[in-house]
């Protein structure tokens, strides 16, 4: 409150000034920058926008205006008066990192990547290397991205976030015994950062190390409650415990979450259909197949548990439309239900590419 009442009585002062002197472009350029911090940016765009015909505050004002557009995440518009920003001042490391990482918001990581290059050319510094590490992460160049995460250590040696990321991109390389001395390295340094007790978790479970894992992702749930991803690896390492409600119990966490996680009704539903209750991987597999009508997954398992039920004929609905759009579904039923192929002849219905149902 004192801080919004200071720049309040700055700005009172200064249109005392612009009263006297209105074509004053420094008591202008200060009456914007305060609407800035005032969350007021139509007013301070506006006159940034007429100072970029002063001869004195144009490329302030560009560069403004660009941070301005960053703020107010209308990115096309903060690419663009970078760019004019960048021209009036090309060797201003700030305005090329600020500009990459617009690019990196957009997805567009390779010019991401050119501007931050850009940047480490002017001035070497921490941010730079960061960003562009996690676009090359996201481009899936895993080494290029660790280079560059251990150059932007060298300025920042104990910084958890990209300590995190580093280990992560060795997780996901499966060098998880790497992976998992730099996640401990993060909770060292920050016991409460719960996205390496998760990448413990992760690395652990791949390992088929299940104890580990279920103690560090319980970790992570004491710190990050409502996080699905969590409560999801979590659901996976039970089940491959054998502790099934358990791991329902968290499929369940997911989809209170996420109610449309296909992927967990599916997983949660083939849990049910594994113990045997049917009627609870019914529903499962039903929701699953209204949240993807166009995917064959539903279909087939919702036919699997009316073949469980000897309710053939509602199998064959189901089995049609799976079959139509996976034709690999075909050879799995076979597989796994031969009996019901020759006790009931639905030979016929495996050739059949015109699905029962309709799909959304």
């Amino acid at each position: 409150m004192k801080s919004l009442n200071k720049y309040r009585d700055a700005l009172k002062y200064i249109e005392n000034v612009l009263q006297l002197y209105p074509d004053n472009d420094e008591a202008l350029f200060n009456k914007a920058v305060i609407f800035q911090f005032l969350n007021k940016y139509s007013e301070s765009n506006d006159i940034f926008t007429y100072l970029l015909a002063s001869p004195d505050y144009s490329k302030a004002a560009l560069e403004e205006l660009a941070y301005n557009y960053h703020t107010l995440q209308k990115y096309p518009q903060a690419i663009e008066f970078y760019a004019k920003a960048i021209d009036e001042n090309p060797f201003n490391s700030y305005l090329w990192q600020n500009k990459g990482i617009v690019h990196y918001i957009l997805e567009q990581y390779y010019q991401a990547i050119d501007c931050f290059d850009m940047s480490l050319s002017i001035q070497e510094e921490f941010l730079p290397w960061y960003n562009k590490g996690n676009s090359f992460a996201s481009l899936g160049r895993i080494s290029e991205a660790i280079e560059c995460f251990n150059n932007a250590l060298k300025f920042k040696p104990s910084d958890v976030e990209t300590i995190h990321n580093l280990a992560g991109l060795y997780g996901d390389s499966g060098d998880y015994e790497i992976a998992i001395k730099l996640f401990t390295h993060v909770i060292m340094l920050d016991s409460k950062y719960h996205k390496s007790y998760f990448g413990l978790g992760v690395c652990y479970y791949a390992q088929n190390d299940y104890d580990k894992a279920l103690k560090n992702l319980n970790h992570a749930i004491k710190f990050k409650a409502n996080s699905p991803d969590i409560w999801y690896v979590k659901g996976d390492v039970l089940y491959f415990m054998d502790r099934f409600d358990e791991a329902l119990e968290c499929y369940r966490k997911v989809i209170e979450l996420e109610p449309q996680n296909s992927d967990c009704w599916y997983d949660y539903g083939m849990t049910l259909f594994e113990l045997g209750r049917l009627k609870a991987a019914k529903f499962a597999f039903k929701k699953l197949i209204e949240y993807t009508p166009e995917k064959a997954n539903g279909y087939y398992s919702l036919a699997k548990v009316y073949a469980k039920l000897n309710s053939v004929d509602e199998a064959i609905i189901y089995l049609q439309t799976a079959f139509f759009l996976d034709s690999s579904k075909k050879e799995d039923f076979k597989i796994e239900f031969p009996q019901i192929i020759e006790n009931h002849d639905i030979r016929p219905y495996l050739d059949c590419l015109n699905p029962i149902i309709l799909i959304k």
